[in-house]
Order: structure tokens, then sequence, then C-alpha cells
């Protein structure tokens, strides 16, 4: 038997918000019908209605369930450089501890209207969790070592683990972890076996400005740290910024996911938009703030029309896992970017980004996206509120 949603607005994405709108779905939720009411929604016994808007489940464009135990471990403001200590000091865990906080995580992520990941591994420890959860993950196995002579051991325990993850049947890629944590004979080697799939690929980009001034002057704080752990970090100084001068190593046919782009400048996206033609800027604005204190420069990325795609980053890094949070941050500092704009990015965006747009990120008939309800919204100015709440309809 099939349902009939209603609300004030219902945001498809992939059309224009309708007004007193009607959703008809099965009881496994694929979308049999969207209608138009042309805002005239007649009373019906047979009708769901609600007080909000109607919009699809989110996309969580990039997390890491894997680092969940670390929730309230981290302290704030350390800097990228203060951070990258902490988690090589505090990560470890006991696996029991790690997997049950990852499950509560995932179940949290859930409530939160989350129907897709972009997710992190550096182990095999979530692997289960993803594959019994009714969210869909694309696993992102990250290699990385500023250490030249073990890029190949890198490369080898990367592909075991892919391996791994295409057993249990998860949707999985290799990709790079940051431009300052790979050597170049690692990116040489990861370059190769990124190119042998179309499977999306992520990277940690411009998340200090440090990293910036490692690659443009061989000098900063995130430099140093490297050099004392015994890295030589001096063949990455190109004299560009960081994006410019990784960017050849990147794969031109793949989905490419620039995570963060805290300190991103325009100079660098219209150089970066020159090479490829499948880019995504995954923002992260609550981790920004926890670790930099510092935000993108949202309003130039809205302005030139970027795919933009949201994320919460891990438990070390935010106090939430929640997008709704993500885009009430969003709304709080650039509140010229209009709703319709910021639930796209939370949905189709992402949808896009992971491939897997075909059934999640719209209401469109024959798409399984999930449905989220939104309250508290100030239908006035038609934007989120500090007091906007989320709630899972299907």
């Amino acid at each position: 038997m099939s349902r009939l949603l209603s609300a004030n607005y219902i945001f498809p994405v992939s059309s224009e918000p309708l007004k007193n709108g009607i959703i008809e779905i099965d009881d496994g939720g694929i979308i049999l019908n969207v209608i138009d009411t042309h805002g005239q929604l007649k009373e019906s016994a047979n009708i769901e209605f609600y007080n909000g808007i109607l919009v699809p489940g989110f996309v969580n464009a990039h997390c890491h369930l894997e680092l969940s135990h670390l929730k309230d471990k981290f302290p704030k403001n350390t800097k990228l450089e203060g951070f990258i200590k902490n988690i090589f000091s505090l990560r470890h865990a006991e696996e029991s501890e790690i997997i049950s906080s990852a499950v509560a995580a995932d179940a949290e992520l859930q409530q939160n209207g989350v129907v897709a990941v972009g997710d992190i591994s550096n182990n095999h420890l979530t692997f289960n969790i993803k594959k019994n959860s009714s969210i869909f993950y694309h696993t992102f196995i990250e290699v990385f070592s500023p250490d030249s002579t073990k890029a190949e051991e890198r490369i080898n325990s990367g592909a075991l683990l892919l391996q791994q993850a295409c057993d249990l049947q998860l949707s999985a890629s290799l990709s790079p972890n940051a431009p300052y944590s790979m050597s170049v004979k690692l990116f040489n080697l990861l370059e190769d076996e990124m190119k042998k799939t179309t499977l999306p690929v992520s990277l940690h980009n411009q998340e200090s400005d440090e990293e910036n001034k490692l690659y443009k002057y061989g000098q900063g704080k995130l430099y140093e740290l490297f050099i004392s752990m015994g890295f030589d970090m001096q063949s990455l100084c190109s004299g560009y910024n960081s994006l410019q001068s990784v960017s050849k190593f990147l794969p031109v046919l793949n989905n490419i996911l620039l995570v963060h782009n805290t300190y991103t400048t325009e100079a660098d996206i219209n150089e970066i938009s020159k090479l490829f033609e499948n880019l995504f800027f995954v923002l992260c604005p609550n981790s920004n703030l926890f670790i930099e204190s510092h935000l993108p420069d949202i309003e130039m990325m809205y302005r030139k029309g970027l795919s933009i795609a949201i994320g919460t980053d891990s438990y070390s890094s935010n106090d939430t896992l929640s997008i709704l949070d993500e885009l009430k941050t969003i709304t709080r500092h650039f509140s010229t970017i209009s709703l319709e704009t910021l639930i796209k990015w939370a949905t189709l965006n992402g949808a896009k980004a992971l491939d897997c747009d075909f059934m999640i990120g719209s209401i469109e008939k024959g798409k399984q996206p999930g449905i989220n309800l939104l309250t508290g919204i100030d239908f006035e100015k038609m934007k989120i509120t500090d007091y906007t709440c989320i709630r899972k309809i299907s």
C-alpha cells in the first residue's frame, strides 16, 4: 500500500520547490509519483500532512566512521599540526571500543536523515557495520606515507584492504590522504591504481594554510612537524599552493572529492577547473571551526557555481554527525546562500559525487532517496534557523 506525503513545501531538488505538493511512495520508500497541486491541496484522509519542508535524505560526503571513539577527546583550535599530533597519539584503541563507537555513529547518522556516506577507512573494522547498515557507504581506502621507502608497502596494504571491502560487496576505491602525507613516489604509484577504475577519489585539501606554505616555500609549522618526525619534505616543495602542485597525480576521468578547502583560493580553483570536469568541493564547516577556527570562502565558491557537497568529518573534529548542523553553520556565516541551494549541496550533489544519484539525492519517480522533514523553518525568509529540526519520514 502506498503512502501520500505532503507538507508546506516539498524540495524535490531536481526541480522547483512545490507548495503543498504530494509525494507518493511505496512500502519500500520508492517514489511512485510527485504531484504538483499548484498550492491547492485538497483535504483527504489518505494524505499525511506535515508542517515544514520535505526534502530527500541527506548525503554525508565525508566522514571517518572508524574515528568515532575519539568523541570529546580532542581539544579545539589546535590548528592542523596539533590535530595531527593528537591523531598519532590518541587514535589507537581496543577493537571493541572502535567498533561499538562506530555502530553508535552509524545509528546517529541514520537518525539524522543520512542515506549515503563517503567514508574514509584505514582498516577493516567498520566494514561489517557498513555492509549491514541501511546507509549506502562508499569507502575511500586511504593510502599515505611521506616516507618514499614505504611507497610499495603502502600501495600493497591499501590494495589488500580494498580487496577485503570488495569481498563484502562494499563500494570502495583507493584514495590519497592529503598532499602533505604523500611522497612523490607514493603519489605516482597510487595514480596508476586510481586510473584503473572510474570510481570516486577523495583528497583532504588545503585544510590549513600551513599546507600551502609547505608546498610553496618549504617552511611552516606543518613542514617543521614532519621534518621533526624524520621525513624528507623538500621534494614536495614546488613553489605553488598544494592543490596546484598535486593535481597532476589525480585521475581526470574520476569524480574528485576535494575535502575541506579551508584555504583554497580562487586562483587555485581557476587552475584546477581547467584540468578536471568532475570536481566536487566537500565542505565540513564545523570541523574547520573545530580545528582551525576558520571557514572556507564559501561565498566565493557559491558565486563561481562549483559543485559543492557537505560532510561532517569525524567525531575527532566535530561535536555531531549532523548534516543539518553543518547547514546551520553555513547559514549563520553566509546568509545570502539560499535554502534551496543548501539542500542541493546536502543531497543531490553529494549523491553525484559518490556515483549513487541514480537511486538517491532527489525526489523523483523511481528513486528511493529517503524523505526527511525539516521543521522550525523561517518561511518568511525561507531559511533554516537555530531551531530547525530534522525528522526522518521514510
